[in-house]
């Protein structure tokens, strides 16, 4: 898998993932924010079906009505400080794709 492989580009309802205050949405027209978010990454589509990608860390990007995840990203000392309860929850020794 190359380093800038999309395993989704399509028109969602929603996404849903996870971050250091808990679960969130990011519905169409949401405000622009970036994110490291942990756990999982789901994807509601129109149809009403839902794809669930299970991640370890990845920063989300949400800008202009568009959602881009970034994986393969490392975990640092300061991801760890900022984020107490990250180290419990994951583990740093798998690469989960999205």
């Amino acid at each position: 898998m190359s380093a800038e492989q999309s395993l989704y580009d399509s028109e969602a309802k929603a996404v849903s993932s996870v971050n250091e205050t808990g679960k969130f949405d990011v519905l169409p027209f949401h405000a622009n924010f970036i994110s490291i978010v942990i756990q999982n990454v789901a994807v509601h589509d129109r149809d009403g079906s839902k794809k669930e990608f299970p991640i370890e860390i990845a920063v989300m990007k949400v800008l202009d009505n568009e959602v881009v995840v970034f994986l393969g990203i490392e975990r640092a000392d300061f991801i760890t400080e900022a984020m107490p309860g990250l180290a419990a929850t994951t583990d740093s020794s798998s690469n989960t794709v999205v």
